[in-house]
């Protein structure tokens, strides 16, 4: 029973933040007069780079709207840190310029890369034992339409559970991290030595 509760909370959470990102982008999208690629997952990194509209006018806006809240109810979310232990980030232009251009020349699309300019995060216990109940949840959560993909990510000391929401192939994904209590100290460690990374 302590278990399933954790997927309730898995469902919840991931529930709301459809509705949430589904609100804002269509908001976003439906009044922004700048071009936008047809596809995320087709534009490679080096080629978004080269495109001044899409870097130095489409992102920047995207990034203002979120983190000034145009679009974005700020108090819904607040409110969910109470409900399910939730905390959000928008990332910083420069964090996702570093970010960028650490992988450039990778061969990669801009869907893999520019994929948490919304980022949130849950941090639940006893998820890894509980890690095929999650999945299973995860894949009908994905069945409906409610995430885009999923993935378990182990890399290094960090473990975790990564959600994305992307209704259009166009629209920036947001991402929603799962993580493990047990495993919280060592993932904090991992995010700062990516970090020194990128910046080095």
């Amino acid at each position: 029973m302590y278990w399933m509760d954790n997927l309730v909370v898995i469902d919840g959470i991931i529930h709301n933040l459809y509705d949430v990102c589904l609100k804002f982008n269509q908001n976003f999208y439906n009044e922004t007069d700048i071009l936008i690629p047809k596809s995320l997952k087709r534009l490679k990194i080096d080629d978004a780079l080269k495109n001044t509209v899409f870097m130095n006018r489409l992102i920047p806006k995207y990034l203002n709207y979120l983190s000034s809240g145009i679009g974005l109810d700020k108090d819904f979310l607040f409110n969910l840190g109470f409900d399910y232990d939730f905390r959000y980030r928008v990332k910083s232009i420069d964090t996702l310029n570093k970010k960028l251009y650490h992988n450039c020349g990778k061969d990669m699309y801009m869907a893999k890369i520019l994929n948490d300019c919304f980022g949130g995060r849950i941090i639940l216990p006893n998820v890894q034992v509980q890690e095929a109940d999650v999945m299973i949840k995860l894949q009908q959560l994905k069945d409906d339409g409610l995430i885009s993909r999923f993935y378990k990510r182990d890399d290094g000391c960090y473990h975790a559970v990564h959600c994305y929401f992307q209704k259009q192939n166009s629209w920036f994904p947001w991402e929603l991290q799962i993580w493990d209590q047990a495993c919280k100290k060592d993932n904090y460690l991992e995010h700062k030595r990516h970090e020194i990374e990128r910046n080095s």
